[in-house]
């Protein structure tokens, strides 16, 4: 279920959603290292892996429709989805180093985008960017997060020396 996302000193402030007195960055990071502990890799490598250039969570049609017409411009396989449940049917076949651009709040998701960014961490995906309307200024540094982005297309991020297509 999505945590009560709060703003506190005009940031996003996990912690008073959580209910914890410890840093929710702290807290995630153990979680991580003792998932990692406890969990056994398969050596087995999976040959149906899906290769998206990027994934696109947002619950916006209309945004995730621009940046599908943007992708396609520049010669880009993206995969545009509304929710963490559509995501996860897509994980196991995804790359973790597969930029993943996530809307902060999915209304229709069971999770919000903190709380989506947080998992994916924890699975190794690298490359996880915020994709908001609200200023990077108001959202609480998190070492996971590359960056926070706007909801325009991230050319500076996905189009190095491509050039579009007409």
């Amino acid at each position: 279920m999505q945590s009560n996302l709060k703003s506190k000193d005009g940031k996003y402030d996990l912690s008073e959603a959580s209910g914890k007195t410890s840093s929710p960055i702290q807290d995630e990071i153990a979680q991580c290292q003792s998932k990692a502990e406890s969990q056994h890799v398969s050596s087995k490598h999976n040959d149906q892996k899906t290769n998206p250039d990027f994934i696109q969570i947002e619950d916006e049609f209309i945004i995730r429709t621009l940046w599908e017409v943007k992708a396609e411009k520049y010669g880009l396989h993206g995969l545009f989805l509304n929710t963490y449940q559509a995501l996860e049917e897509m994980l196991p076949n995804v790359d973790k180093s597969t930029p993943i651009f996530i809307d902060i709040q999915l209304p229709n998701s069971t999770k919000d985008g903190f709380e989506i960014a947080s998992a994916l961490h924890c699975q190794g995906y690298t490359a996880l960017y915020l994709s908001t309307g609200s200023l990077a200024s108001e959202i609480q540094e998190t070492p996971w997060i590359k960056e926070t982005v706007g909801k325009d297309f991230p050319t500076h991020i996905l189009v190095k020396n491509t050039k579009p297509t007409t």
